[in-house]
């Protein structure tokens, strides 16, 4: 997964307020994604729509977590990854400092982007051969 958007619960999270303007998404624009896409408030405390209130992810396939030093989700992508792992699933977690929510676009164009896709397409493509 990468930079996911996990809880909807945004204000636990430090990085939706230290990055919520200047740094690509922002809050203006996700507060009106989310309006369209989550007209009901009551969404916000169910589980298919903030999967980190779960009780559980145990059974989970493995799974890689990236996300951007510069991006209001990077919390979400880290507590994400770190349930995960608590739940026992296996699972690796990238935070890549230097770059901001959208970096996948950016490969082939900003080194860091790149070296990003190739790191965690690899470790993906490795878990899957030995989830078989």
């Amino acid at each position: 997964m990468y930079y996911p958007a996990v809880d909807r619960r945004k204000e636990l999270y430090a990085a939706h307020e230290l990055f919520g303007e200047g740094f690509a998404l922002d809050k203006s624009f996700s507060n009106m994604m989310e309006e369209l896409v989550f007209p009901s408030s009551e969404t916000k405390n169910d589980v298919r729509m903030s999967p980190m209130i779960t009780k559980s992810f145990k059974g989970m396939p493995p799974a890689v977590v990236a996300t951007s030093g510069l991006d209001m989700l990077r919390d979400q992508g880290a507590a994400y990854a770190e349930r995960l792992q608590k739940d026992g699933v296996k699972s690796i977690y990238y935070n890549y400092p230097s770059l901001i929510h959208g970096w996948m676009q950016w490969s082939g164009v900003i080194d860091d982007a790149e070296k990003a896709c190739v790191e965690t397409a690899r470790m993906a493509g490795t878990m899957l051969r030995e989830s078989r």
